[in-house]
Order: C-alpha cells, then sequence, then structure tokens
C-alpha cells in the first residue's frame, strides 16, 4: 500500500474515533456538537505531524492524503462543510511548513 494511502487511512480512523460517523448520530441521537469536535481536533493535528515527520510526504502526497482523506470522510457520509473545515484547518497545521 502507497504511504499516503497508510497515512489519509491512519488519519481517517483517528477522526472517526474521535466523532463518529453519521450513521450512528441518527442510532444513539447525538450528534457532536461543533465544540467537542474543535476541542478534540488537537489529537488528529498531532497525529498528522507525526506522520509527516517520520514518513516526510512530498507536496504532492501531501495533496494526496488531503484528498484520500476527504474522499473517505464523504465516503462516511460526514457533512461536506465539517469536512471541508476540518481538512483545511488539518492542512495549515500540519502540511504546510516546517514540522
Amino acid at each position: 500500500m502507497r504511504i499516503d494511502h497508510q497515512i489519509s487511512d491512519r488519519l481517517f480512523a483517528v477522526f472517526k474515533e474521535m466523532v463518529p460517523p453519521p450513521s450512528q448520530w441518527k442510532a444513539n441521537s447525538r450528534k457532536p456538537k461543533t465544540e467537542e469536535i474543535v476541542s478534540s481536533l488537537g489529537r488528529l493535528y498531532e497525529e498528522a505531524k507525526s506522520l509527516r515527520r517520520l514518513h516526510r510526504p512530498g507536496v504532492i502526497a501531501r495533496a494526496r492524503i488531503v484528498l484520500r482523506l476527504q474522499q473517505e470522510l464523504s465516503a462516511a457520509g460526514y457533512p461536506v462543510d465539517m469536512s471541508r473545515q476540518v481538512l483545511f484547518s488539518l492542512t495549515l497545521s500540519a502540511f504546510v511548513g516546517k514540522v
């Protein structure tokens, strides 16, 4: 498996632990609040930074990671606005600049 796939799969797993998929929102009738999501995103950012340091993906690989993560979030049914905000902040905090 390509490294960008491994990284995006790992980041998706971390996000899914913090914010259950929408299919579980209906079952539990508990949609996560914005404050809960924001407070738990630090763990996602730290994991992304750690994976970036470990695997040293280039610019193209980082773009592929974010694209694949976007596709996974969409396939899992997460709202487009939520995934857009998460991916934008993830990109700025973990994939731009030096780590």
